[in-house]
């Protein structure tokens, strides 16, 4: 069970890797292309900062670590 957990954690962590290159992609083309006039300044001075997608990409691969190292002790 434990190398069956350890998969799905490396799975876990290829396909944040891949949604956090492909939202940076994203990001820094969209940073060439126009801006709207109604962003605030906040998210001008900080884009990424100001991103709530670059926060899910760090606490869901430590959330689940957590779970798997709760599970890993428990079971």
């Amino acid at each position: 069970m434990t190398l069956l957990i350890r998969i799905i954690m490396g799975l876990a962590v290829l396909v944040c890797a891949a949604g956090l290159y492909i939202t940076w992609k994203t990001v820094r083309r969209q940073e060439q292309q126009d801006m709207d006039q109604g962003v605030s300044q906040t998210r001008v001075k900080h884009p990424i900062l100001a991103n709530p997608i670059f926060y899910a990409y760090v606490l869901f691969p430590i959330l689940v670590l957590i779970g798997a190292v709760v599970i890993l002790n428990f079971m």
